[in-house]
């Protein structure tokens, strides 16, 4: 049995079978997402948990020990967050899942990976970590190019494994905002010398297999120069070796392009994925906006009638109805007990006793403007004589209605 089909029965996110009986291993990227999309940024928790796989592997292949040992690491370090065991548990098998080439390299090692697409993910991976402690320019406009641009200068041209992982891992980090990039670059700065110590072993290990293109054609014309030294038997057989290799070099990059194809297809299901939940939210949120304004009136008529506030309404209903007489002590309660359910509500009413029934000038033009009153002026007149009678209201400060005035002469 496959190696993660045997785990994976403990997991608490559960595989499929295909409709061809194959296993398909669940996206535990999507499933993190939407359990820590309400705790932290995705994308920044993303790239420090790359960071501690670099680093962590790096302290594996210095102490000889076992991926179950980076798994410790990683969780050591996460303790800061304070996550649940559920969370915790979904992230120790997003890591055990998606980090199949680096629990290769550190529990059989670097030289006995016999598929070159492992050490090319394993290189990626940590180039990008490593580019990050290493850079100064907190600038974040075209990053994606100026780090594409770095890993050209290493590799020599654009070899789609290689650019094809690198893209893939930067559209899961998504380094482009200022905030990002650099949070990104104190991160890995504090793993800086277990990222390089990881990198150069990735390194010389791409530049052994003739990964690089320097290094390619340096072995090519190794090749050329030898085989003018060579008989027409030995060209023959050079002949039959290069044409083997290469038919295998064809076989790896068909199997190469076929994985990228799965990779980007992932990402789109993914991303599909995540647009169908943002839709659902989008249509709750909707809902819920559509359904506030009742909600709004259900609460102030739960409070208005509540028995903490003397259930204002029904005695109000009582006494207009008139099954009973309310007397002066009754209103007073009722009406202070009224404004006192509107103030929970910010709505407040302003107006100083010294103010009420003293008349005041009004100018036309403030009439409507910054007083309410009790008729149209259509005088000719541009100054009047008004007595106030009621408050200004506000809510959460903002003037909802001014105050009223009665016209006098």
């Amino acid at each position: 049995m496959n190696e993660y089909v045997g785990r994976e029965k403990n997991m608490i996110v559960q595989g499929m079978e295909t409709k061809n009986g194959n296993y398909e291993k669940p996206n535990y990227r999507l499933f993190l997402r939407n359990e820590l999309k309400n705790v932290l940024e995705f994308e920044k928790f993303q790239f420090e948990l790359e960071v501690l796989t670099a680093a962590g592997a790096s302290k594996c292949l210095k102490e000889n020990s076992k991926f179950t040992s980076l798994l410790k690491f990683i969780k050591e370090k996460l303790v800061k967050y304070q996550f649940d065991f559920k969370k915790i548990q979904l992230i120790e098998e997003y890591i055990y899942s998606e980090n199949f080439a680096f629990r290769l390299i550190v529990n059989d090692g670097l030289e006995n990976i016999k598929k070159d697409r492992f050490i090319i993910e394993a290189f990626v991976r940590s180039f990008i970590v490593r580019y990050f402690a290493n850079e100064m320019n907190e600038k974040t406009e075209d990053v994606f190019n100026n780090i594409k641009r770095s890993l050209y200068e290493i590799c020599g041209e654009r070899d789609p494994q290689f650019f094809g992982e690198l893209n893939r891992r930067l559209i899961m980090i998504d380094p482009r905002s200022k905030t990002a990039f650099k949070q990104y670059m104190e991160m890995a700065s504090s793993y800086k010398n277990e990222i390089e110590y990881i990198y150069n072993k990735l390194f010389e290990e791409a530049k052994k297999r003739g990964l690089l293109v320097y290094k390619r054609n340096a072995i090519e014309n190794k090749n050329l120069e030898s085989v003018e030294e060579k008989n027409i038997k030995q060209s023959l057989e050079n002949t039959t070796n290069l044409e083997n290799r290469e038919l295998e070099k064809l076989k790896e990059k068909i199997e190469n392009y076929e994985l990228m194809l799965n990779i980007y297809q992932e990402q789109i299901e993914e991303l599909k994925a995540i647009n169908s939940e943002l839709q659902r939210e989008k249509e709750a949120l909707l809902q819920d906006r559509q359904q506030l304004p009742e909600k709004i009136l259900i609460k102030l008529f739960n409070d208005l009638n509540s028995p903490q506030f003397g259930n204002l309404l029904d005695r109000i209903y009582i006494y207009a109805n008139g099954f009973e007489q309310a007397d002066v002590g009754t209103a007073h309660e009722i009406f202070t007990n009224f404004l006192a359910v509107l103030s929970l509500y910010n709505i407040i009413g302003h107006l100083d006793r010294e103010e009420y029934n003293s008349e005041i000038n009004v100018k036309k033009e403030e009439i409507g403007a910054i007083y309410r009153s009790d008729k149209p002026v259509q005088s000719a007149k541009q100054t009047f004589v008004a007595k106030v009678l009621y408050p200004r209201w506000t809510l959460n400060q903002k003037i909802i209605a001014h105050k009223f005035v009665k016209i006098i002469s």
